[in-house]
């Protein structure tokens, strides 16, 4: 039985709405002003709210904004309910996020319906993103195919400072955004750089961090004098050990380990992960251009179901990052172009309208 959360500062129109969704079949909690919705949404976890907009103190707008910078709270549907004009109120609600906007007084019937469509469209959504890691940017998503497919292996190879690591947090926070756990086994940075760090281009990580929802695990820099299926045997031992829910494996990078293993050691890695992937898990496995002799990478490239290639290119004066899609299951468009991108301080990557030929 879904649960409704209505918010509004009148308490006979709460009562109403309550008694309404009630008879209706929904599990019915209430809240009288903005402080206790977002309390209640954040301790209950409602499937739905319908909000008030013009509340004392902090009006259903202020709600909204609050209610989508919280990771528990920002993907509740919301239906705003209220007496000011649609054409004031309703784009001003839609351009917060709000599913759907109710006018007051409202026609019997109209509620029930509205909060039975929504829910509808959740769950349309949540199948959607099931299959799919989202980069949470429109323009990039579109140019991935619609995302990168769950269940599946992927490699991003590119230059030095091409942007691999950006990418690879966006997709990072793409899959916590869609309620998916992470497990982050990392080179280039650590448990205390990586959040302030995502943080820099627009992605807070800190809360999944304590909740649980995602991992870091160091990994050991190989040397001339070690022996790399030592560290490679260590990740695929945590690997296994992994609680069930840890359903998304990004691995940045196995440049320096790759240098030191035999050609062996590295197939039967991507092997590995190509065998879990194959039971529902996803990896993201992040490398240098020049790990690999070209004859492997291409082997490698095709036991993936997703191949990114980056690069940096000088367009007059300008350098430009250029992501080539050479490979992606399952997508929802043709593959093959190359995107040019930029990587914005508090915003992440961004489409750049540069084009550059593909030779």
């Amino acid at each position: 039985m879904k649960t409704v959360l209505v918010v509004d500062d009148e308490r006979d129109i709460r009562e109403l709405l309550v008694d309404t969704l009630l008879d209706a079949g929904y599990l019915v909690i209430e809240a009288a002003n903005g402080e206790s919705a977002l309390d209640r949404a954040s301790r209950d976890q409602p499937d739905i709210m319908v909000l008030d907009i013009s509340m004392p103190g902090m009006d259903g707008y202020e709600v909204m904004r609050r209610l989508k910078i919280e990771p528990e709270t920002q993907d509740l549907p919301v239906i705003m309910l209220t007496a000011v004009p649609a054409s004031v109120g309703e784009q001003a609600g839609m351009d917060l996020g709000a599913s759907h906007y109710i006018g007051k007084p409202w026609e019997p019937g109209e509620v029930e319906t509205v909060v039975k469509i929504a829910l509808a469209e959740r769950v349309v959504s949540d199948e959607a993103a099931d299959k799919v890691i989202h980069v949470e940017n429109q323009m990039l998503d579109d140019k991935l195919g619609g995302g990168i497919p769950m269940g599946s292996l992927n490699l991003i190879e590119g230059v030095a400072s091409a942007g691999k690591s950006v990418l690879c947090q966006q997709l990072t926070y793409g899959a916590l955004q869609g309620h998916r756990a992470v497990a982050y086994f990392t080179s280039e940075s650590n448990t205390e750089a990586l959040a302030p760090q995502m943080a820099s281009i627009g992605m807070k990580v800190s809360t999944y961090l304590r909740n649980g929802g995602l991992r870091i695990y160091p990994l050991e820099e190989p040397t001339s004098d070690m022996d790399p299926n030592r560290v490679m045997d260590q990740m695929v031992k945590d690997i296994h050990r992994l609680p069930s829910q840890y359903t998304v494996i990004v691995v940045d990078s196995l440049t320096n380990l790759a240098a030191y293993s035999q050609e062996t050691t590295v197939t039967g890695f991507f092997s590995f992960c190509k065998r879990l992937s194959a039971r529902g898990r996803t990896f993201i496995l992040v490398v240098h251009s020049d790990a690999f002799e070209e004859k492997l990478l291409i082997r490698l490239g095709a036991l993936c179901d997703t191949h990114l290639r980056l690069n940096v290119e000088k367009v007059g004066a300008k350098l430009v990052k250029s992501l080539d899609v050479c490979k992606i299951r399952n997508a929802k468009v043709v593959t093959g172009d190359i995107v040019n991108f930029d990587v914005e301080p508090g915003f992440g990557i961004r489409v750049s309208p540069i084009a550059i030929a593909r030779a």
